[in-house]
Order: structure tokens, then C-alpha cells, then sequence
């Protein structure tokens, strides 16, 4: 029920406004008044006020408990689509990116962390995958039938009917959700012998890295968040700008919701299975892959589209999976909300840094592919530095 609150929740406050907002952009930016530039912007201003309210995300669930939290960031995504729904002009688009930006912030990565690290001692990255394969979900679902639904009855019907997802996925988490098992009088879940629970008990959650480290690895992770959380957004419009139908392009935003979902679940059972070092390097390699595939999309290749989705979508899952399970192998229970609260600040900032630069970049170089062709530079130099913060933890 945890983990399915979990899926619920980031379903909406991760994969409306990023993960599957994407299918959007072609629309917004052909509305009067709108541009390349001022679409880039719409989700600059999300990703900008996502890293604002990760920085007080701490602060926020001390102030409310899990449950209430949530329930309320939920609420406010949904209430910044209803605005998108009456956007006729860009500060009406802007408003709309700062609820959904605090309901990103708020009740997303960071809250599903604090979650999983209550209510599992063992099994965390199965238990952090499945939770975050609801933002691939949407990513999945909601294009296709966001498409359909503008095409049979107009922009603002798709963007009422994803807040009224919203509402009724707050209405369902403050029903179900517990803030710790010892609410409903039951301990951490664990699986296996007994001797292996305690081993990992031992060991588990309290790995804390030194301050260099722990910078080394931020900065990873805003090249993670770049490539994660800025980089879906413009899959859509990458290869409508290269000449594919908003059909097709609709349907390879699918795809690669679909490979996140699959991702997301498949980062942590990795890890679990051949360890976290292992697990992140091999997702990374599937990463860079993915996003060099992205920059032949002016081949306009059908095979070649869909391995550039498939291969991009498991490798972003790194973005979520990857970064909950670091923050719960490189923490302590005492650090572990700053820890992931730093580490989400550093993927909103990715996040944020690179929706400044396709719009731009497109309108210096006349195509997004300039876009890709820098994200797979900085998810190899990621590569790089998380490789260094395992080989210096392990020294």
C-alpha cells in the first residue's frame, strides 16, 4: 500500500508537470503570444520553483507530517493545471508552473525517500523503483491520451482532465497513506534469513560521506538532473523539429514512459542483485547511449527513434531510483532528510539549468539536436564523478 501511495503520488507530482508535460510543448509554443523561447521558459519557471520548494522540503515535513504533506502537494499540482487549463497569455502559463513546480518540489522525490526509508530495512531499491515508476507511468499514458483529447476536444480539456487525476489521487493518498509502520503497530519491512537481515542492518543506511564526496556527488547529480529532468521534456519537440508527425513524436514520448517505468523498476532490482556501484555505472552506459541515439533523430530512422526512446527512458531512470537509493546508501537516519533534500536540490538544479538552453540553443543553431548532443557530455562526466565517489567510499 506504501509503495503503491508512493507510485500514486510521484504519477502526478513528477509526471504531469515534467515527465509527461512534454507533449505540451509544440502546442504552448504555437499559441499566440508564445514563442521557442517563452515555452523553454514555462518549464524553466516549474524546474526553478521545484529547486526552491526542494530547499525547504526539510523544514516542510517537519512542519507536516508524510501524509498531510503530500496530500497537500498534490493538491496543488492540481490546481496548477486547472490554471494551465485558462492560460491565455505567459504570466498565466508562468502562475501555473509555480503550483505545479511546488507540488514537484514538495510532494515528490523527496517525500517518496522519506517513505521508503521508514517503511523498508531491506529490499529499498525494489522498493524505491516501483514507487518511482509512477512518473514513468504518466509518461507513458498521459501523451497518447493527452493527444487524443486535444484533437477531439481542445487544449484545455486535456489539461482539466489531468487536474482531475490529480484531486482524486489526493483524495486516495490521505485515505491510505501511514507516515511510519508504527502507526498501524508493525516494524520495517525485511526479507530473507536472519542472519542476512542483521548483516544488512549492520551496514545499511549509515555509509555517510565525507564533505568532498558528498560535493562530488551533488554535482553529479545536477548533470543527472539535466539530462533526467530537463531532457524528457523535449523529446516531443526534438523530433517534431526534425520533421516526424506529432503522432509519432506523441507515440516515442510514450516509449520512452514506458522504458522509465521498466527503468525505474529495473535501477533498483539491479542494484539490489549486482550492488549499487555496478547497477549505476550500468545505467549510465545505457544512458549516454540513449541520448547519442537522440541526436540522429534528423535521420528521421523509425528504428532508430524508438532505440533512442527505449534506451533513453531506462537510462533517465537513474534520476529517480538512482538518486532515492544514494540517498539512502550515503546517509545516516540522523542526515538522511538533509542528505536527500541536497541531493533532490541538485536535480531540480539540473533540471532547471538545462530548460534555459534548448529553446535558445535552437534558435542559435536552428535544431534541438545541439541540446542532446550537450546532455550526453554531461551524463558521461556524471559517470564519471559517481564512479570516483564509489572508488573513494570503498577506499
Amino acid at each position: 500500500v506504501i509503495c503503491a501511495c508512493c507510485c500514486a503520488f510521484l504519477f502526478v507530482n513528477v509526471g504531469f508537470p515534467s515527465t509527461a508535460f512534454g507533449v505540451y510543448q509544440p502546442y504552448i509554443d504555437e499559441l499566440p503570444g508564445m514563442s521557442h523561447s517563452l515555452g523553454s521558459l514555462v518549464v524553466s519557471v516549474r524546474a526553478l520553483v521545484s529547486l526552491v520548494a526542494t530547499v525547504f522540503v526539510a523544514r516542510y515535513y517537519r512542519r507536516f507530517d508524510c501524509r498531510a504533506g503530500v496530500v497537500l502537494g498534490t493538491c496543488l499540482t492540481g490546481a496548477g493545471f486547472v490554471v494551465y487549463a485558462f492560460a491565455g497569455s505567459f504570466p498565466l502559463f508562468v502562475l501555473g508552473s509555480v503550483l505545479t513546480g511546488l507540488g514537484y518540489g514538495l510532494a515528490g522525490a523527496v517525500g517518496m525517500t522519506l517513505l521508503v526509508g521508514r517503511w523498508f530495512a531491506d529490499d529499498v531499491g525494489k522498493a524505491s523503483g516501483f514507487a518511482a515508476m509512477g512518473s514513468g507511468m504518466a509518461g507513458c499514458l498521459i501523451p497518447l491520451a493527452a493527444v487524443h483529447v486535444i484533437a477531439a476536444a481542445g487544449l484545455r480539456s486535456s489539461f482539466l482532465f489531468e487536474a482531475g487525476l490529480a484531486f482524486a489521487v489526493a483524495l486516495a493518498v490521505g485515505v491510505l497513506l501511514r507516515n511510519c509502520p508504527q502507526d498501524i503497530g508493525r516494524q520495517p519491512h525485511v526479507s530473507g534469513t536472519v542472519k542476512v537481515v542483521e548483516q544488512r542492518a549492520a551496514s545499511h543506511g549509515e555509509r555517510e560521506l565525507s564533505h568532498a564526496a558528498h560535493a562530488l556527488l551533488v554535482a553529479a547529480i545536477v548533470g543527472v538532473g539535466c539530462g533526467s529532468g530537463g531532457g524528457v521534456a523535449y523529446i516531443s519537440i526534438l523530433m517534431t523539429s526534425n520533421g516526424i508527425s506529432e503522432l509519432f513524436a506523441a507515440t516515442l514520448l510514450s516509449v520512452v514512459g514506458l522504458a522509465l517505468v521498466l527503468g525505474k523498476f529495473s535501477v533498483g532490482a539491479v542494484m539490489d542483485a549486482v550492488g549499487n556501484r555496478r547497477g549505476s555505472m550500468i545505467f549510465f552506459a545505457i544512458f549516454v547511449a540513449g541520448l547519442l541515439l537522440c541526436c540522429c533523430a534528423a535521420l528521421r530512422n523509425p528504428a532508430l527513434c524508438v532505440a533512442a526512446a527505449v534506451l533513453y527512458g531506462f537510462g533517465a531512470a537513474l534520476g529517480s531510483t538512482g538518486v532515492s537509493v544514494w540517498s539512502i546508501e550515503f546517509s545516516g537516519s540522523r542526515n538522511r532528510a538533509r542528505v536527500a533534500r541536497d541531493f533532490q536540490c541538485a536535480y531540480a538544479a539540473g533540471g532547471f539549468i538545462f530548460n534555459l538552453l534548448p529553446g535558445i540553443l535552437y534558435e542559435l543553431t536552428g535544431t534541438y539536436v545541439t541540446a542532446y548532443a550537450l546532455l550526453a557530455a554531461l551524463i558521461a562526466a556524471s559517470m564519471l564523478l559517481v564512479a570516483a565517489v564509489y572508488h573513494r567510499s570503498s577506499r
